[in-house]
C-alpha cells in the first residue's frame, strides 16, 4: 500500500513540474513578445509611435524658421540623451534637447528630420519627419458691381458673395510643377471647414458672406496626391459699407467716368444730367433691379424720378441746389448707400426732367 501511494505522489509531482515547465516557458514567450514589441522596431528607433514631434507651424512654408518639440508620456525625456539629425547628418545632441529649431528649405526640396532618444536605461527610440514645403497664393474680389475702368479691387459688403481663388506652388520628386487640378484643397472659415468646399482640383470657392458681421479669415490647405506636400495660405476679408458716386452724364461723350463730381459742383452749361453708380452693392440683385433709388432736391422727394439718373436744368432764380440719393437693397437690407451734392446754378434756380 505504502509503494502505490509513493508511486501516486511521483505521479503527481510529474505532472506539476510540466505544469511549471510550460507556464514559466508561456510566461517568457508572452514577455518576450511584449519586449520585442516596445523596444524591438526597425532600424534606429525602437517604438515611433510614442514618439511625437510637435511643431511650431503644421504646415511651414519654404525658408520659415520652424522648432519641432518632442513629446512622449512613456518615458522622462529630459533625463535621455536626444540627437537630431537632418538628412542622416548630426545636427545636435544633448542631455534632454527635446527641442530643435531649423530653416525649411527652398521651395522643391525635402529635408527629413530625425530625433533619436536613448534613455537613462539604455532603451532607443526614435521618430522622423520630412518636409517639403510649397507655396500657394490667395487672389480674391467680392461679386459686387464697380464701374467700368475702375482700378481698385471689388470691395465686400454684407451678404455679398466673394470669390477665391487658390494659386498653389508645388514642385514634385522630378523637380518639375504639379497641376492645380491635381491637388487637393480644403477652404476654412475662422478654422472651420467649409460644407462642400473640400476636394481635389477645388482652387476656387465662392463664399457668402450672409450673417456675418465682422471680417472674416478664410484659408486654404492644399496637399498633393500622397499628403507628402502642402502649403497653406490665409486672407483676412473685411465688410466695407457700399457708397454712391456721382458722374457727369454727357451728351456726346457719355458718362465721365474718369471724373467724379465733386460735393461741391458748378453748373457753368444750361443743364446737367447726374448718372449715380452704385459702387459695391452685388451684382445679381443690380440685374435682377432689387435696388431702390429716392432722390431728393432741397430736402424734397422726388417721386418722379425712379432710375439711376437725373438732369437739372438753369432757372431763374440764383443759389445752389442740394441734391441727395439713397439706394437701398431691397433683397439686402443692409446694402444701402447715401450720397449728396451740393450744385451750384450759377445764380439761378434748378428745375428738374427725368429723362
Amino acid at each position: 500500500m505504502k509503494k502505490v501511494f509513493n508511486k501516486k505522489i511521483k505521479v503527481y509531482l510529474g505532472v506539476l513540474f510540466v505544469f511549471s515547465f510550460v507556464f514559466v516557458s508561456f510566461a517568457d514567450a508572452v514577455e518576450t513578445d511584449i519586449e520585442s514589441y516596445v523596444f524591438g522596431g526597425s532600424g534606429i528607433g525602437s517604438l515611433p509611435e510614442l514618439l511625437t514631434m510637435k511643431l511650431s507651424n503644421r504646415i511651414p512654408s519654404p525658408n520659415e524658421e520652424i522648432t519641432i518639440s518632442l513629446e512622449n508620456y512613456s518615458i522622462d525625456l529630459y533625463t535621455s540623451q536626444i540627437s537630431w539629425y537632418k538628412n542622416d547628418s548630426l545636427v545636435e545632441r544633448g542631455l534632454g534637447k527635446k527641442d530643435f529649431t531649423f530653416n525649411v528649405g527652398g521651395l522643391g526640396t525635402s529635408d527629413t528630420i530625425t530625433a533619436v532618444v536613448l534613455t537613462k536605461n539604455g532603451e532607443q527610440i526614435s521618430t522622423s519627419k520630412t518636409f517639403s514645403p510649397a507655396e500657394v497664393d490667395i487672389v480674391w474680389e467680392g461679386d459686387v458691381y464697380t464701374p467700368p475702368f475702375y482700378k481698385g479691387k471689388a470691395l465686400v459688403s454684407h451678404r455679398s458673395v466673394v470669390k477665391i481663388v487658390a494659386i498653389p506652388n508645388f514642385i514634385g520628386s522630378n523637380k518639375s510643377k504639379i497641376s492645380d487640378d491635381k491637388l487637393m484643397y480644403v477652404w476654412k472659415k475662422n478654422g472651420n471647414i467649409i460644407n462642400g468646399s473640400q476636394g481635389m482640383g477645388k482652387n476656387m470657392l465662392y463664399y457668402d458672406m450672409e450673417k456675418n458681421f465682422r471680417d472674416s479669415v478664410l484659408t486654404v490647405e492644399v496637399s498633393n496626391s500622397d499628403d507628402s506636400i502642402k502649403a497653406k495660405s490665409s486672407v483676412s476679408i473685411k465688410e466695407i459699407k457700399p457708397k454712391i458716386v456721382f458722374y457727369e452724364n454727357d451728351p456726346l461723350m457719355g458718362i465721365v467716368f474718369e471724373k467724379a463730381l465733386n460735393k461741391k459742383t458748378d453748373l457753368l452749361k444750361e443743364e446737367i444730367t447726374v448718372t449715380a453708380q452704385p459702387f459695391f452693392f452685388s451684382k445679381d440683385d443690380i440685374k435682377n433691379e432689387k435696388l431702390e433709388y429716392k432722390w431728393k432736391l432741397n430736402n424734397k422727394i422726388l417721386d418722379d424720378v425712379v432710375g439711376d439718373f437725373i438732369t437739372l436744368k438753369k432757372g431763374e432764380d440764383k443759389g445752389t441746389a442740394n441734391l441727395s440719393l439713397n439706394i437701398q437693397d431691397k433683397n439686402r437690407v443692409m446694402q444701402s448707400a447715401t450720397n449728396i451734392l451740393n450744385i451750384n446754378f450759377d445764380d439761378e434756380r434748378a428745375s428738374l426732367f427725368n429723362f
